[in-house]
């Protein structure tokens, strides 16, 4: 894998929601998963990548990285749904420190979500 695509908000998010979200709640989770999921959708507005793009680097990072997708995926379902609530209430992100606003939409988290889902071999919350 390219070391520029190994170092993005993507592949952060990844070991975010496999390593600190996967065993559910803690302090502060909405606000980070908020933040996590803002960072992700931001780079994803952003890069537009094509979602085969997107899939293939999600695998080969979990295959590089030994990621567990049972982790991932108990992960992934905490910022999934902190991405869907930024939708209509951005008061964790501002908790969270996040300023930048909203530029995504429902059809964006769908996209990279699913592409997320797609590379990973695992459902989509």
């Amino acid at each position: 894998m390219d070391a520029a695509i190994d170092d993005t908000p993507l592949t952060e998010g990844l070991s975010d929601m496999a390593e600190k979200y996967s065993q559910g709640a803690f302090a502060g989770i909405s606000f980070q998963s908020a933040v996590t999921a803002a960072k992700m959708l931001d780079w994803y507005v952003t890069q537009k990548p094509a979602q085969a793009e997107v899939s293939d680097t999600v695998k080969t990072y979990i295959s590089e990285n030994g990621i567990d997708t049972d982790l991932l995926q108990n992960g992934l379902e905490i910022v999934y749904s902190a991405a869907e609530d930024t939708l209509t209430d951005t008061g964790a992100l501002e908790t969270g420190g996040w300023d930048q606003g909203v530029t995504w939409t429902e059809e964006d988290i769908q996209a990279l979500f699913g592409a997320i889902c797609e590379g990973a071999g695992i459902a989509m919350p």
